[in-house]
């Protein structure tokens, strides 16, 4: 079967839902119910004998919306969910992203721009090259502007710090939370040309004193 949705927009902006609304080929599911946690759904099922194998998109909404029915954007901010299913009516998130932009691996509450969370398993991200060439590989990159414009580089300073790989472990206290062990922090070590300069700092600390 097929489901075939054609237009004609020329609009070229598909972040502006007015476009969307009002001619570019689209899917709208929408829940008018204006109350907190609300949700609309695109669910997939796929059966398998009599099993019921389902993943579905979740847009949550995470505060009313403003009085006659116009939005608060100022608080007006969804939770979007990847879920399966791993039970009966039960979906189990696998990707959020958070109403503040943030997106979790196994959370439903990332608290950075992307967390990956292991339950009972060994958490790994992995990153794999498939190549015949000598000079392809993997690379995991760090970079540092000191602008503040997307796409726009502008030049770091002297001793400005360019990138840090932190270890931390759980403190046992009233309150337990994370603190840092250690750390491998890279900074700038010359004005910038056309050239960089780096060094590396290992720092490791002891009773939360630091020490290099």
């Amino acid at each position: 079967n097929i489901f075939n949705i054609e237009g004609t927009s020329i609009d070229t902006n598909p972040m502006n839902t007015s476009s969307l609304a009002a001619s570019c080929p689209s899917i709208l599911i929408q829940n008018t119910t204006n109350t907190a946690d609300t949700f609309s759904a695109l669910q997939m099922i796929a059966n398998e004998g009599s099993n019921n194998q389902s993943f579905a998109i979740i847009n949550q909404a995470t505060s009313a919306g403003g009085s006659s029915g116009s939005d608060d954007y100022a608080t007006y901010s969804p939770k979007v969910y990847f879920a399966r299913r791993t039970q009966n009516d039960l979906l189990t998130p696998i990707m959020t992203f958070s109403e503040a932009g943030l997106v979790g691996i196994g959370t439903t509450t990332p608290d950075s721009e992307l967390e990956i969370v292991g339950i009972s398993v060994q958490t790994e991200a992995t990153i794999t090259t498939y190549s015949a060439g000598d000079t392809n590989a993997s690379e995991l990159s760090l970079r540092k502007s000191a602008g503040t414009t997307d796409g726009t580089p502008s030049a770091t300073a002297n001793n400005e710090d360019l990138g840090i790989i932190r270890f931390s472990g759980t403190s046992d206290e009233s309150t337990d939370a994370f603190k840092t062990a250690a750390y491998i922090q890279c900074e700038q070590d010359a004005a910038a040309t056309s050239t960089m300069s780096g060094r590396l700092n290992f720092v490791t600390y002891n009773a939360d004193a630091a020490s290099n």
